[in-house]
């Protein structure tokens, strides 16, 4: 099933459809690797480079990597405005995250140790790129590379470091691992023409998927 899944959602229309059609897909890629004040995540902005494989493929690519909140929030807004006309999202986050139980942010470079009043200023929240990829049902993608949650030190501020329990909208794939194998991911077998590519991440006890996987594109 995920096979088929994962291969028509970055491959078919791609082989078949000319490049004005191609155009109508959308992927928003973050990695953020080197933190001003906070430990370095290894390999998060490797996820970079998928961009050139993302675009042969037909995707409008935005990405950044170490990026301040004002950036990052002004390219979630770009992808935004993308998605509206876009058939198919990929979103693809590596970093530190932090999470109140159930919302989940991905901090940017400048962040510290936040605490549930000052999140927002140094972080992108997943629930909205949810939101954003829930419009699309059967054809959206997260790809989370989270750092260890040891390497924050979070002070009592009614957060934690890592990913949380999301509300994950219907008909949206959500995979989570580490940094270096979402990056392996998202330059390999995501963006593989003809690549087994449900039998692979099955395979790889790293990988745990969540959410609506359905049979087709």
């Amino acid at each position: 099933m995920f096979q088929i899944y994962f291969r028509r959602l970055l491959l078919s229309t791609a082989l078949v459809l000319p490049m004005s059609a191609m155009a109508q897909d959308a992927a928003l890629i973050l990695g953020n690797e080197r933190y001003e004040q906070l430990d370095r995540v290894n390999r998060a902005d490797d996820l970079l480079a998928a961009t050139d494989r993302l675009e042969t493929l037909g995707f409008d690519v935005a990405s950044r990597a170490n990026g301040r909140v004002d950036a990052v929030k002004d390219l979630a807004a770009a992808f935004q405005v993308q998605a509206g006309d876009a058939e198919r999202l990929v979103v693809a986050l590596s970093g530190h995250f932090v999470t109140d139980g159930t919302r989940t942010w991905l901090l940017t470079a400048e962040a510290t140790e936040p605490d549930l009043f000052t999140v927002d200023d140094s972080a992108l929240s997943l629930d909205s790129v949810l939101r954003i990829l829930g419009a699309r049902p059967g054809k959206a993608v997260l790809l989370l590379g989270a750092a260890d949650p040891d390497d924050l030190d979070m002070d009592d501020g009614g957060l934690r470091a890592g990913v949380g329990d999301m509300v994950i909208p219907q008909g949206v794939a959500v995979l989570r691992t580490t940094p270096a194998i979402a990056a392996t991911t998202l330059s390999g077998v995501l963006t593989e023409p003809e690549a087994t590519i449900g039998l692979q991440l099955a395979a790889n006890p790293s990988m745990f998927s969540s959410g609506f996987l359905p049979m087709d594109w």
